[in-house]
């Protein structure tokens, strides 16, 4: 069977004025309503990959075991918050249980051995060693030792937990989805539900003492509590103010909230009074952080940075490396800050956000659809607008390289040096393991999702409205078959010169015994749309598609039957490498592993909640994962923890 690599179709895819004085001191403007309004690829650059898990900072040198990021580094998953402790030692969480440490300033990076992989959205440390992180189905993670290990509180709740903020070791509040508030007074041993006096969501929480606090939320809610949260009395906020997101305190009288439609608020007697102050943009702001009574900043939607010195007077909006939504910001004091947001961005300042560095390593931010190894070491992948990338040392450094605008949904291999690509009206050929590439002149001006040939000759391609396509020559002629269908055909699989399969729409599935020269349909016993194929005989082989869909056959296709994969979620990709033991990847960071030929699979923690586009086994060990915007993933375990 060839180096072929499965692709997939890609799924197209806020009531009063203020007092004078409010307004002289921070710039209030009447509260009225701000109006709302609703990366491409590099060439010849390196990315560092590797990742890892456990330390207590910087890179693991230890083996990494499970799935971990290859690119971006140290991680494509979105980060929702950061914090520091000192000058070095910081830590930022976010989806699929990512909890990142450094002990550099941002340097280097090393993932959290965590007991559960939720989505984590707040983090607070209130001291070096102490902390606790929040996130999906009432999630709260405790450490009393820096971070070497953390533990599960029992929160009591399966609501959404958006915000965690201590006073104190002991002392501290959760908050969430439902208007769903919670305090502990021993460090989390027991985590007790407050009457926050509002059904709606909670997304930010911030006290300055252990009795006075606010909390901000959905539909421009804000309340406030003197007595720990025992009793919450909901303040008055403009009208129509959008949701807020953000909420912070210099002490008990001088306070900000920020939230949706770029809407920023602004306190000077505790939350009696909140006026508007301009931001300057239309866009959802996440995040506060002010060093003082005069200087602050917020972040949002499409990489938003302000910053003021004179408390909200002003705000100025700063150029950010980034368009990736920001999450997250965590400033030491005027100069030293760092920001995290969305597909792993992360970078840090020096000067107050006047010019920033960037952290970790990033190749390209296009989807990637597809992806071929030739052994451990070497391998390419290609996706949207052209982008092919390619490693020649087992991922630990990446070549990306955009060759034109449209994008690229299928490539196959004979071996390490000779290989095609298809896409959108276009055939490729290389003859340097995807280093280069040229298009075939003669190949018909069509779009192919997939491509698959058995050696230097023979190969297929299949794409929009039933077309497949042969060659015998290695792609110098064409020959246009007929597939007796209309359906958009996805993926095909050879085993031999004369026996293959193609799966498309609408649950077609195709099979030749003759080489193409005649394509019989098959009943796959499903109406799921099927995204992929594979067979690892003539007998032997799966096919994937939406709805969590796994079918088998043993007999060449005759019969096929489903598996339980335990997901309704779609799936996009499998890949075999014996009889038994295959992986398939889908939507939503999902990853399944059989060990016994389908008959039962499971679940493995692939560290991302993207869509996963394409993976393929080298061996029952190294596995590697392609998908949206540039992410590789690569187990050298099996995807074992």
């Amino acid at each position: 069977m060839t180096t072929n690599a499965k692709s997939l179709i890609p799924v197209w895819c806020l009531a009063a004025l203020l007092m004078i004085s409010c307004a002289n001191i921070f710039g209030f403007e009447p509260a009225t309503l701000a109006p709302a309004s609703g990366g491409g690829g590099s060439s010849a650059t390196t990315a560092p990959g590797g990742g890892g898990s456990g330390g207590n900072g910087g890179q693991s040198t230890s083996e990494p075991q499970g799935w971990f990021w290859q690119h971006p580094t140290p991680t494509g998953s979105d980060l929702k918050d950061v914090q520091f402790v000192d000058d070095t030692s910081g830590w930022a969480l976010g989806d699929a249980g990512t909890l990142l440490h450094t002990n550099d300033a941002g340097v280097t990076w090393s993932q959290a051995a965590l007991p559960i992989k939720p989505n984590l959205t707040s983090l607070h440390f209130v001291n070096a060693t102490t902390a606790w992180a929040v996130g999906g189905s009432g999630v709260i993670l405790h450490t009393e030792n820096a971070g070497v290990s953390w533990t599960e509180d029992v929160s009591g709740t399966r609501s959404h937990l958006y915000a965690v903020y201590f006073v104190s070791a002991q002392i501290g509040w959760a908050t969430g989805q439902d208007g769903t508030v919670l305090a502990t007074t021993n460090g989390g041993d027991t985590w007790e539900p407050q009457n926050s006096q509002s059904s709606s969501v909670i997304r930010a929480v911030h006290f300055v003492n252990e009795d006075t606090g606010w909390l901000a939320g959905q539909a421009g809610l804000v309340a406030h509590t003197q007595d720990g949260g025992q009793t919450w009395n909901v303040q008055g906020t403009p009208a129509n103010t959008p949701g807020l997101n953000a909420i912070y305190f210099a002490n008990e009288n001088v306070g900000w909230a920020a939230g949706d439609q770029g809407e920023i608020l602004a306190t000077i007697d505790g939350g009696k009074q909140w006026g508007q102050q301009w931001s300057g943009t239309p866009r959802w702001l996440h995040a506060l952080h002010f060093v003082s009574q005069s200087h602050g900043w917020a972040v949002g939607d499409g990489g938003t940075l302000l910053y003021t010195n004179d408390g909200g007077k002003q705000w100025t909006k700063r150029p950010a490396p980034t368009t990736h939504t920001l999450y997250g910001l965590h400033f030491l004091d005027t100069k030293r800050g760092w920001y995290v947001g969305a597909h792993g961005t992360i970078y840090s300042t020096q000067d107050g956000g006047a010019s920033f560095a960037i952290l970790g390593q990033r190749m390209t931010d296009e989807t990637l659809w597809t992806a071929a190894f030739f052994d451990t070491s070497a391998g390419c992948a290609a996706g949207a607008k052209g982008t092919f990338v390619s490693t020649k040392d087992g991922g630990t450094n990446w070549t990306a390289e955009t060759l034109f605008p449209q994008p690229i949904y299928g490539l196959s291999f004979v071996d390490s040096k000779q290989g095609w690509s298809v896409g959108h009206n276009k055939i490729l050929s290389t003859s340097d393991g995807g280093v280069s590439w040229s298009p075939l002149s003669s190949a018909p001006m069509e779009t192919f999702w997939a491509v698959d040939f058995i050696d230097s000759n023979k190969g297929w391609v299949v794409g929009r409205f039933g077309q497949i396509w042969s060659t015998v020559d290695g792609g110098v002629t064409w020959n246009q078959e007929t597939s007796g269908t209309v359906s958009d055909l996805t993926s095909v699989a050879f085993v031999d010169a004369n026996n293959g399969w193609v799966t498309g729409s609408q649950s077609t599935l195709l099979h030749t015994a003759n080489g193409g020269s005649t394509w019989e349909p098959q009943d796959p016993s499903t109406d799921a749309e099927l995204r992929d194929v594979y067979f690892v005989d003539e007998m032997t082989g799966w096919a994937v598609g939406s709805a969590g869909t796994i079918i088998h056959t043993t007999d060449g296709g005759t019969n096929w039957a489903s598996q339980p994969s335990g997901t309704v979620t779609t799936l996009n990709s499998l890949h075999f490498v014996d009889a038994e033991r295959g992986w398939v990847v889908g939507s939503a960071g999902i990853v399944l592993r059989t060990i016994n030929g389908g008959s039962s699979w499971s679940r493995q923690a692939s560290g991302s909640s993207r869509p996963l586009n394409a993976v393929y086994a080298v061996d029952e060990n190294v596995v590697w994962i392609v998908g949206e915007d540039g992410l590789v993933l690569k187990t050298i375990t099996g995807g074992a923890p």
